[in-house]
């Protein structure tokens, strides 16, 4: 069984504290800062590791 990277998991972890976050308090009350910080991830990775992020830092 191959090992899952913890980048992998990190991510299927906000998906899902987001999609509970928007089911719970709806769209205009769910918040960035509170479904990072339900995950434990700080801001700045979150914004360095985004895929448009990244995208952009290869032009």
């Amino acid at each position: 069984m191959a090992k899952t990277p913890p980048r992998e998991l990190t991510r299927a972890k906000l998906l899902d504290q987001g999609v509970a976050f928007l089911t719970e308090y709806g769209y205009h009350g769910s918040g960035l800062q509170d479904i990072l910080a339900s995950v434990q991830v700080p801001k700045a990775r979150f914004t360095i590791t985004s895929p448009a992020r990244r995208s952009s830092a290869r032009r």
